[in-house]
């Protein structure tokens, strides 16, 4: 079989998400976007006490710095905004695309992964950040996944995914260190102590290049963040979260969660896509990140997307994998990718 070249995938990968984004913001309004304006302005005025207060703990740096070029280039608030988080959303799902087809070569799951991560559903339900948190936080499992699977450890991965991370924690910190105890759990078994010294001191470097109040105001800032952490866990009141709204925006997660726990607890009977020790960090990292979203103070169903994004990855490749171990037609391959992009394209449609 004739690969394609990395290089040309990425690059196509990133026109294609230029475009099929920008016509999906186009036609999909993101949740608060006034109060990102509101950011993006203040940050190209330089009126940085703007960001001295716990609201803005995730303040999305990313975003409003690629909004403020924008918007010294003449281009108005709001269009330098959905620029922002198109041109970010376009880079992450290019680099997911790649990293898929390099995992698995002979599969479509690249294909299947560009489709889910351009046109899902939950971006009718984003904030700004939560429209760019969600595929970043998939690439990070995806990157560490390769690295897991790799038969050792290479430098280039390894930096891709510092500049993953760093940029997950520069745009929405509270929950990418939610991340940090799944990354530790698969990757320690795989590079050594020099080597984790390496990575860690890559993604605080990361960090700190992709979210300039940390050199502008690092003390204010953490006071944002310890603050907001604070006024989460202790002075809201709890708001409990029906069930009804995981079947409304997760359904086919829910799905996916269910057919690998499937394959963990019967590994004689279903089929285990990726190793059984990966399986099982994600669905630590799902329990963690499940328990600490609902027993905050101020639940939302927006902070489940980028769990949400990754299950639904990973079920297309159990569908897929499934289809090929049966020896199934080739073009019962192509309608799983079809029907799933599809099906997120009507709830997003429908909101």
């Amino acid at each position: 079989m004739k690969y394609m070249s990395l290089a040309r995938l990425f690059w196509i990968s990133v026109g294609v998400g230029l475009l099929v984004q920008g016509t999906i913001w186009k036609h999909t309004a993101l949740i608060d976007a006034a109060g990102w304006m509101e950011r993006i302005q203040a940050f190209h005025d330089h009126n940085f006490a703007f960001f001295d207060y716990f609201l803005f703990a995730n303040p999305s740096m990313p975003i409003i710095v690629l909004g403020t070029t924008a918007r010294m280039l003449g281009i108005t608030l709001l269009n330098s905004l959905y620029g922002a988080v198109i041109f970010i959303n376009a880079l992450t799902i290019a680099g997911a695309i790649t990293v898929t087809y390099l995992l698995r070569p002979a599969s479509l799951w690249w294909l299947a992964t560009g489709g889910i991560l351009m046109v899902h559903n939950a971006y009718a339900h984003s904030t700004p950040h939560d429209a760019v948190i969600a595929p970043l936080l998939t690439l990070v499992v995806l990157l560490t996944l390769y690295l897991h699977e790799g038969s050792r450890v290479s430098s280039k991965p390894v930096f891709y995914l510092s500049l993953a991370y760093g940029a997950s924690l520069a745009t929405y910190i509270t929950l990418s260190l939610l991340w940090a105890p799944f990354l530790v759990a698969v990757l320690f078994r795989k590079i050594n102590l020099k080597q984790f010294a390496v990575l860690l001191v890559t993604i605080l470097l990361a960090w700190l290049i992709f979210d300039p109040l940390l050199w502008i105001m690092p003390v204010e800032h953490f006071r944002a963040m310890f603050s907001h952490a604070y006024v989460q866990a202790v002075e809201l009141r709890p708001v409990a979260l029906p069930l009804s709204g995981f079947l409304t925006v997760a359904p086919l997660s829910l799905v996916g969660i269910l057919l690998a726990l499937a394959a963990i607890l019967f590994p004689n009977r279903a089929i285990l896509v990726v190793p059984k020790y990966f399986f099982v960090a994600l669905m630590g990292l799902t329990l963690l990140v499940s328990i600490v979203i609902l027993s905050s103070a101020k639940p939302d169903f927006r902070y489940f997307h980028s769990l949400i994004f990754i299950w639904d990855v990973f079920l297309t490749l159990i569908l897929l994998t499934t289809v090929q171990t049966s020896r199934g037609r080739p073009w019962l391959s192509w309608a799983i990718i079809f029907c799933l992009t599809m099906a997120n394209l009507a709830l997003l449609v429908i909101g």
